[in-house]
């Protein structure tokens, strides 16, 4: 190595350890730690500031980047869409937005497809605390039920709908009323059964949550159709088939969460699409904005009030 590059690492490495330190003065990280200060990102790779190249096996993990970093028709409706307007309050009524809810409803599963009531938020978990919202004051009912090895979102009131307790570990109180049932964990099966001898127990236990478990006031069952921080299981056809019987019995709203599995994750739209749910309200987030904070909550007509 010349003397000349030498000193150029050296300028970099004393910039690499100041971006940390300063890093480390003002922010606090979720999901771990990882000491790379990152300045730039194009497709499925980033650099740091050595210059060194690294493939992203992470943000595009939980479907953020679905199409990849800073891919250039996003970056170009972004710069366009923020000289015209950068925010506007939902309460106003606005033609891009407009425009993105009917595109989104035309593509939308089930029921919902030309028949959903929107609402745009920035994230996941703001999606799916609207969900939330929106079942109780359909229903007037307050309890909901989701499944083990799920994932809604970091919130209080999700947290108490996470199917990983040891994420639940904090000085929050879990709110009443929330719970879990088991879900479809074909590979190792909680009844201990096979796909020979598998009668969608995981399912029934919905019914039995329902009818004898909760305190009568259940408002909604919330699931992400393959589980994503729960470890990417893949329930059967069989599974969704008695779930939405159960659903509609028992006259329970179905909030299917395609955050993470929504737009194209699974080859189709949804994952809705490939294992034929019809879901009472949807929500999607992460790749639908292509790396911008977006997020959407799809809403049956006619099931929820859409205004409050």
């Amino acid at each position: 190595m010349s003397v000349t590059s030498l000193q150029s690492r050296r300028n970099h490495d004393g910039e690499h350890e100041e971006a940390l330190s300063r890093d480390n003065t003002y922010l606090t990280h979720g999901w771990g730690y990882v000491p790379l200060d990152i300045v730039r990102a194009k497709g499925s790779k980033f650099w740091d500031s050595n210059g060194k190249e690294y493939i992203d096996m992470l943000s595009q993990t939980a479907g953020v980047c679905g199409i990849g970093h800073c891919n250039d028709a996003v970056v170009k409706a972004v710069q366009e869409q923020a000289a015209i307007s950068m925010h506007l309050l939902t309460s106003f009524v606005n033609d891009q937005r407009t425009v993105f809810s009917e595109k989104l409803a035309a593509v939308a599963p089930g029921r919902l497809k030309n028949n959903s009531h929107m609402y745009i938020s920035s994230g996941g978990s703001e999606a799916n605390e609207v969900a939330l919202k929106m079942a109780m004051m359909a229903t007037g009912k307050s309890e909901i039920i989701s499944t083990y090895y799920s994932y809604h979102g970091g919130t209080l009131a999700l947290l108490s709908l996470l199917g990983q307790s040891y994420m639940r570990k904090g000085p929050w109180t879990r709110f009443p009323g929330f719970m879990q049932v088991p879900n479809a964990y074909c590979y190792r099966c909680v009844y201990g059964k096979t796909e020979e001898t598998c009668s969608v127990e995981c399912a029934d236990a919905l019914f039995f949550a329902v009818k004898y478990g909760s305190g009568g006031s259940v408002a909604a069952f919330m699931q992400e159709p393959i589980p994503g921080n729960g470890g990417h299981q893949v329930p059967p056809q069989k599974y969704f088939d008695r779930i939405q019987e159960i659903v509609k019995d028992l006259g329970i709203l179905y909030i299917i969460d395609e955050v993470q599995t929504g737009v194209g994750r699974t080859g189709k739209w949804w994952a809705c699409d490939t294992f034929n749910i019809d879901p009472d309200i949807m929500t999607t987030s992460k790749a639908i904005g292509g790396g911008m904070p977006l997020a959407a909550t799809l809403i049956r007509q006619g099931c929820c009030r859409t205004r409050w």
